[in-house]
């Protein structure tokens, strides 16, 4: 039994060991396909001509070296001129570039464009909240460009630059404005093609894009601050004036009378009309939003309009801060006047925590109110403007109450006041309708108050009463 298990061993050890006439007849016919290859490679090698290179001529090997030359030249001419168009931005600047690297064919005249885009600004919010993630795709032909997106803004500021080269001018750039969105496809906000006509088109102008929404105005770069070109004019002027005046003086003594008012009077012209020119160029924003004021209240305020500015508005004054402490409101800051590039006039910011009376609301909430004051020429008439919004009742953000008081001048000791208020929504509500309403009346009591209790602590404040403290807390309750 043991042998007949041996040989059944063996006999089956060989037979995994030793190929099957099928697998053998398969390995010797891919050797012979293998070999008959090798053998037909070889054979066509050996058959095939050698070209040989002839030796090159002492003429031959000259050329050859001027020829490198020539073209390392054009090389560095090529390199020098293309560094110089990217190296000013903004403009089309020609090259010439070599047609296959060979010096002995034409050149073709090429033009580099370098396109910044700085900023943007007034976008729509795409997105719920009321923002957008913008981000560019600057295009010419088939040459496109990419800027980084700007989370969450409406006005953003990129600053990049991009290259582009183009066989002929005039070219078109394409800039189009996207929503980035990492979920939904990227909506389009907005766009604008710009024509280069010509080399040496520089500077950064304001472009509107082609928005589908019609009602938003979008632009790009501007580097010129129109203000502040103005208030350096006005600079200019009352140095010109200086010089005119110097020259009264000395023209008083040398020419003759008649001769000497002639010139002054001209010079005067001059100013008057430099002056009118300048004050009809100078434009400025409005600070609130007029089409939704309506009229509210009018009185008489004890005192002139300058009176009001000083004793309840001033840096110095007191009032405001004895009212909010009588209507037990906390935090109160008051920033100092400064004169606004925006909007002209004196602008201010407050900030402080108001008590909530109602019962949907906190019990108090941060508020904050931009202030604004703007005299007339003679100082007889004031317009003070406010824009208050409350930060944390429902929809806080959705709106802000404009309010305007007209002080015009009656006497030497009163003027007449004119108060006008309205919800501005910035967004739209379902429940916009009732905000307005209970803002509306809710402001109402809340400006009659301090109006009254102004014309109390005017009142006291002239006659330098200690009890004007008492009488603004009486007032506001």
């Amino acid at each position: 039994m043991v042998v007949t298990m041996g040989t059944q061993y063996c006999s089956w050890l060989l037979r995994f060991l030793l190929p099957s006439l099928w697998e053998a007849e398969v390995a010797i016919s891919a050797a012979a396909l293998l070999a008959a290859t090798v053998a037909l490679l070889v054979i066509l090698d050996q058959t095939t001509p050698t070209i040989s290179s002839p030796p090159s001529s002492p003429t031959t090997e000259v050329y050859g070296r001027d020829s490198h030359s020539r073209c390392r030249r054009q090389r560095r001419s090529r390199a020098k001129r293309s560094n110089k168009a990217l190296a000013e931005p903004g403009r089309a600047s020609e090259i010439e570039i070599a047609a296959d690297g060979s010096p002995s064919r034409g050149t073709t005249t090429a033009y580099a464009i370098k396109v910044e885009l700085v900023s943007a600004k007034y976008l729509i919010g795409a997105n719920l909240n009321g923002t957008s993630e913008p981000y560019a795709v600057i295009s010419l032909g088939r040459q496109k460009r990419f800027t980084s997106m700007v989370p969450s803004s409406r006005n953003p500021v990129w600053g990049e630059g991009f290259n582009f080269l183009v066989a002929e001018l005039p070219a078109e750039v394409t800039i189009t404005i996207y929503d980035w969105d990492n979920v939904c496809k990227c909506k389009v906000i907005g766009s604008v093609t710009l024509a280069i006509l010509g080399k040496d088109e520089t500077g950064a102008t304001w472009y509107d894009l082609d928005s589908r929404s019609g009602s938003i105005r979008y632009k790009f770069t501007s580097f010129w601050n129109r203000n502040r070109t103005f208030r350096s004019l006005e600079t200019a002027l009352q140095s010109y004036r200086a010089t005119l005046d110097a020259e009264k003086q000395v023209r008083s003594h040398l020419l003759p009378n008649g001769e000497s008012m002639n010139v002054i009077s001209s010079r005067t012209d001059n100013i008057k009309t430099e002056d009118r020119s300048i004050e009809l160029a100078i434009t400025y924003q409005p600070f609130i939003n007029e089409h939704v004021l309506v009229d509210v209240t009018s009185n008489t305020f004890p005192g002139t309009p300058e009176k009001f500015f000083t004793v309840i508005l001033g840096d110095n004054a007191m009032f405001f801060q004895q009212y909010r402490d009588a209507r037990k409101d906390t935090d109160l800051k008051l920033s100092k006047w400064h004169v606004s590039d925006v909007y002209g006039g004196n602008f201010r910011e407050v900030t402080f925590r108001s008590l909530c009376n109602s019962p949907l609301c906190p019990p108090d909430t941060a508020v904050t109110e931009l202030q604004r004051a703007s005299f007339s020429k003679d100082k007889r008439n004031l317009i003070y403007e406010t824009k208050q919004q409350a930060h944390d009742v429902p929809f806080g953000s959705y709106f802000e109450i404009h309010c305007r008081w007209s002080l015009r001048t009656t006497s030497s000791s009163t003027c007449q006041v004119d108060i006008k208020i309205g919800v501005n929504m910035k967004k739209w509500c379902i429940l916009q309708s009732k905000i307005k309403s209970g803002a509306t009346d809710e402001y109402r009591r809340e400006v009659c108050k301090i109006l009254e209790a102004a014309s109390d602590y005017a009142l006291k404040a002239e006659s330098n009463d200690p009890a004007s403290d008492d009488t603004v807390a009486t007032s506001s309750a």
